[in-house]
């Protein structure tokens, strides 16, 4: 676990004793129908203990997939297979021994049809494929030091008004081998994706220059989309 991921979990412990405290100061005022600012702290510890979930689970996903690039890949070994002793080639058949087999000429066979799988698998072709992944380094708090990097793809909300769901997460978890820290997809309005997992995607306005980082519109509830039975939907 980073540092990061460490801060925010105090964040988010500090968020609920202070609700938890709050709120049972605001309960106790509540009986004795006396006015008190509990209620306001314990709701201000409500949202101090939902933001440093939030963050820690992002930082927490972050340390992993670091150390995941950090592992060294196994060595591939290849088998080498015997090589395979090559039949002799048959001798053509010549005038005299065609003669001996009659003066009948073989049928003509019907052609047969050509195979439709070429044209089907066409159809079947990920439009997001087409389109050019860009990448941009992932520097340390200082600015000093590349530690990681994260990649986009540029379209348009009528472009992903043909692609499916399941296509959408197919396309994600092709770029996960590729072990980017985080993932963007930004439309043409200013919106755009965020996710760090093909089962995980988040939904907002997105800032280029703050790493890709979206800004929710809305609830957040409304803009968080996870991946079940072919299709993504909010936790609603």
């Amino acid at each position: 676990m980073n540092r990061l991921a460490t801060i925010f979990s105090i964040m988010t412990t500090a968020g609920v004793l202070l609700a938890a405290v709050s709120g049972a100061a605001w309960f106790i005022a509540a009986l004795r129908h006396r006015e008190t600012a509990a209620k306001s702290i314990c709701l201000a510890g409500v949202i101090v203990a939902v933001l440093g979930f939030i963050l820690f689970l992002r930082s927490y996903d972050s340390s992993l997939h670091q150390e995941r690039a950090q592992e060294p890949e196994p060595p591939i070994t290849q088998s080498v297979s015997p090589e395979q002793p090559q039949e002799p080639a048959q001798e053509p058949v010549t005038a005299t021994e065609g003669s001996t087999q009659g003066n009948t000429l073989p049928e003509p066979q019907e052609p047969t049809e050509a195979p439709q799988e070429p044209a089907q698998a066409a159809s079947e072709i990920n439009p997001l494929l087409a389109l050019e992944v860009q990448t941009r380094p992932v520097m340390n708090g200082f600015k000093t030091e590349r530690i990681g990097t994260w990649a986009y793809i540029e379209t348009t909300k009528e472009f992903m008004a043909g692609v499916t769901d399941q296509q959408l997460h197919d396309y994600l978890s092709e770029l996960s081998v590729e072990e980017y820290n985080w993932f963007n997809v930004f439309f043409e309005d200013g919106t755009g994706l965020w996710t760090i997992s093909p089962v995980f995607v988040e939904y907002g306005e997105a800032d280029r220059n703050e790493g890709g980082s979206v800004e929710y519109i809305g609830e957040p509830e409304d803009c968080i989309f996870t991946f079940s039975d072919g299709h993504y939907s909010t936790e609603n």
